[in-house]
Formats: structure tokens, sequence, C-alpha cells
């Protein structure tokens, strides 16, 4: 899909040395010639896409693994993104062993087994991706890997719903595993479309990274230090997407649909609450992940532009110093 280069003109932050970065986004195939020394290498999953119809569960979050390759000048990394549910890989197949590393993509969200028009039922959540790699003993400590969060479980209640859609897990990060989507506390009842995972992977906490539309925004911000952001916007990354909702009792209140989540973060799942109600159409759908997370379920499909968010697709980024 695209490629981005930034020249840093100072060391990066977290204790790193480098001063370049390029960043490849799915679905993408290429290669990259080094010149010379250390590579770190970033690699994420795609998210799986969101589940349909009534009821689906949010897609899984992308694997993730990181690696630091040390390479001659010249010597080339073979550059494979994934696009929604797609697995990424890099290898340096000028090297013996070609130290293949990988992520997998999340797993699409099932829709709930059972009668669509009578019961209740749920659905399981996409389960997500996983990193791994193949590398020499003695490196062995430079390779970090880690797996994606699950999409969270939707739930479908015939005839009259509500309809619940599940939201996007979040993909791993060098932090840790990534968080599964989950419900939002709300004095809403029933409850909303449940959320996305935020993309702190390893901590269960709503915590705001990185911008959802980290990519048109990679310039430092004018008011953060250059340094903390280096690493802080795309390892880190944003919050898991809000689920929709509307207030049942109160029928012409206005409808909040889900949002999309950050960078590595799960989207938000679609709902439709209990009848006689009708919402907006779209209040059904679920949305995107971010790059590398969960795309939430659907809710219900009300109408042709009622959809499922697709999973975010897979991003590679090398760190290196010239």
């Amino acid at each position: 899909m695209s490629k981005v280069s930034q020249f840093f003109p100072s060391p990066g932050g977290g204790g790193s040395s480098f001063n370049r970065r390029e960043i490849f986004v799915g679905p993408l195939s290429t290669t990259w010639t080094s010149y010379g020394g250390q590579v770190e290498v970033n690699c994420w999953g795609g998210g799986g896409n969101g589940g349909t119809p009534t009821g689906g569960s949010g897609g899984g979050g992308g694997g993730y693994v990181r690696y630091i390759y040390d390479l001659a000048a010249g010597d080339q990394l073979s550059i494979t993104v994934g696009d929604s549910g797609g697995t990424s890989s890099v290898s340096c197949p000028t090297q013996s062993p070609t130290s293949p590393i990988s992520a997998t993509g999340g797993s699409t969200g099932a829709a709930p087994p059972g009668d669509p028009f009578s019961g209740s039922s749920f659905s399981d959540g996409g389960a997500g991706g996983a990193g791994s790699g193949t590398v020499p003993t003695p490196r062995s400590g430079l390779l970090l890997t880690r797996s994606g969060g699950s999409g969270n479980g939707g739930r479908q209640s015939n005839p009259a719903g509500p309809h619940i859609g599940g939201g996007g897990g979040c993909a791993g990060t060098e932090y840790g595993d990534g968080i599964d989507g989950f419900p939002v506390s709300s004095p809403l009842s029933p409850p909303e479309g449940s959320r996305g995972g935020n993309a702190i992977g390893g901590v269960g906490i709503d915590t705001t990274g990185g911008p959802g539309n980290w990519l048109t925004n990679l310039g430092a911000p004018a008011n953060l230090e250059y340094t903390p952001w280096f690493y802080s916007y795309e390892l880190i990354g944003g919050e898991g997407g809000t689920g929709a909702y509307s207030i049942p009792s109160f029928p012409s209140s206005t409808p909040v649909h889900a949002t999309p989540g950050g960078f590595l973060a799960g989207g938000g799942g679609g709902f439709r609450p209990v009848s006689p109600f009708s919402p907006d159409p779209t209040l059904g759908s679920g949305f995107p992940g971010g790059y590398g997370g969960g795309g939430g379920g659907m809710g219900q499909a009300l109408s042709p532009t009622t959809v499922a968010g697709s999973g975010g697709v897979g991003v590679v980024i090398l760190y290196y110093s010239i």
C-alpha cells in the first residue's frame, strides 16, 4: 500500500541510537537494502474483520514480533505486510541463516449460533494473531514475540433485541499481549455495543496514545518534545473504539455510533436497541480497527449500509542509523 521514510536529526527516545525510520503499510511486498549496522524490525499482522450478521463478534488483534538484525551494507530484508487478517513477515535472504520472523493476523469474528429469529445466543470473538521467529541462538535475546487480543463476543436477543456487536481486540506490543475487546461500563440499559481493546498491551487501562490517523500525522506534534514522541506513538498506540448505543427509554434521543480504534487498537461494536425503536440504520455497524487492530462486530443488519468493521492492515516499522 505505502511506505514512509523519516529522518531524525538526533538519536531517538527509549535509549535508542537510531536516527532513521521507515514504515511499511499493508498489503505490500518489497525489498529493503541495508546501509550496514543494526536494524530494529517491528512487525504486526493485520487485525481480523468484525463478524456478521446480527450480534457478530469482534475480530482478533494482530500478532507482534520484534527482532534486531545485524546487517552488512548491501544486505537485504524481504518484507511482506499483510492485509486485514493477513500475516506480516521479514527475513534476510542475503544472510545464512535468513532469520525469518512473522506476525500472523487476527481471526474474523464469528456470528452467533442457533436460530437467528428467536432466543438469545452469543458469538465467540475472533482469536488474536501471534508473533514468532527463528533466529540464531546467540541472538535469541533480541527476539520478542506477543499475541494479539481476542475480539469480544457479540450477542443477539431475538426477536426484539438488543443486538450487540463485539469490540475488536488490539494488537500485541512490546509492552505485552494485546488487550481483548471489552464492554464499556455505562449507565445505559441495555448496554451499548462492545468497546474495542486499547492498544496498551498488557495493561487494562483507558489510555490514549497516538492518534487513530497516525499515518497522516507522522511529524512530531508541536506540543510534544521529539524524543518521547519517537517511540510512543507507534509502539504504544491508540485508544479502543467506543461501542454504539442509544437510550431505549428516550426514542427521540440521538443515537451515538461506534468509533474506530486508534493505532493498534480494536474498533467499537455496533448496536441495535430493543424494539420498537428504530435507530439510524448505520447504528448497527461495527467500526474498523486501527492498523493491526480487530474490527468491531455488526449489531444488526438494519439496511444495506450496515456493515461490520474491517480489521486494520498490518504494519512493519524499521529503525536504523546512517
